[in-house]
């Protein structure tokens, strides 16, 4: 397989930040952070300058999509201009990986969807409040995650919502789970 026609990838992740507003027990992140609290060097959000090459390196790739990732990658002030750019970049798949608390603004689901996003993807591990909340260790998530989805299914669903741009209207929202003792 020689042929550099071949030699595409499908999806390039980026880790665009090292903060979260979560403290999940089965991920790392809520770890480092913790770790870097007196650490006076630690970059907890990598410089936009760096993202943008990951979008450029994607895109020379051939990768036909791009996640943002983290930490919680809806912390960023800038995450829909780095949104924007991947879309003006010429790539196909955005796709956002988050908890959901900040979809509970409507308001920024749109202004993510209007700058290109068309893919969400939420951490969402019980349908009973209490554990969802255990295992993302603050409470309220469960409702802010809930609330956050039905935000995005009404913006995606409804005819005077809106659409990312050249995505054909093909927004969609996946949830991703994580199998722990606690789900049990």
């Amino acid at each position: 397989m020689d042929n550099e026609e071949n030699k595409t990838a499908g999806k390039i992740e980026s880790l665009v930040i090292f903060k979260c507003n979560c403290r999940c027990v089965m991920c790392s992140t809520g770890l480092q952070i913790d770790r870097s609290l007196n650490n006076d060097s630690y970059q907890s959000i990598r410089p936009y300058k760096d993202i943008i090459k990951d979008i450029d390196k994607a895109v020379k790739m051939g990768a036909k999509g791009f996640a943002f990732s983290g930490g919680e990658a809806t912390l960023r002030k800038d995450l829909p201009l780095l949104i924007r750019y991947a879309r003006i970049s010429g790539l196909d798949h955005i796709e956002v990986q988050s908890n959901g608390k900040m979809y509970v603004y409507e308001a920024y689901c749109r202004k993510l969807i209007k700058a290109g996003a068309n893919n969400f993807v939420i951490s969402f591990h019980s349908c009973q409040e209490n554990i969802q909340d255990k295992i993302m260790g603050v409470p309220g998530t469960y409702k802010q995650a809930v609330q956050g989805m039905k935000n995005l299914n009404s913006l995606l669903n409804s005819p005077n919502g809106c659409e990312s741009p050249a995505s054909g209207g093909g927004v969609k929202l996946s949830i991703r789970s994580s199998i722990t003792p606690k789900t049990q």
